[in-house]
């Protein structure tokens, strides 16, 4: 099985980086070190640059931690075509908490009358 390969412009408009941006994390050894492979083109260099794609999704969904002012920040970096749902839910935010709540409510009343024998009492 090969890996799907990508450029450099591929990856910068999946991870939404620049190159300068992306070249400065390669040589922290905070995102993954391009690959070398032959190309075939007549001119130009002999070897190009390329990025696994199984190692740019998996930057795109790993849980950085970084530290500003003394203080712990983490955060998670998704694909850009998440952004969309991620804006949505924080923008419902508490409905989506109110929602979760009363399932989760309606989900432990459900196994207080199994527990208490409300249910097996019927039998």
């Amino acid at each position: 099985m090969t890996d799907e390969l990508l450029s450099l412009s591929d990856v910068c408009k999946l991870t939404n980086l620049s190159k300068p941006t992306l070249y400065r994390r390669v040589k922290g050894k905070q995102f993954p070190a391009p690959i070398k492979v032959p190309t075939t083109a007549p001119r130009g260099p002999k070897l190009v640059s390329r990025w696994r794609k199984e190692d740019v999704v998996a930057y795109n969904l790993s849980l950085t931690l970084s530290v500003q002012k003394g203080e712990v920040e983490i955060t998670i970096a998704v694909p850009p075509k998440w952004e969309a749902a991620l804006q949505w839910a924080k923008r419902h935010e508490h409905a989506l908490i109110a929602a979760l709540g009363g399932f989760l409510a309606g989900v432990v009343s459900g196994w207080g009358g199994i527990a208490t024998g409300v249910v097996s009492g019927a039998l």
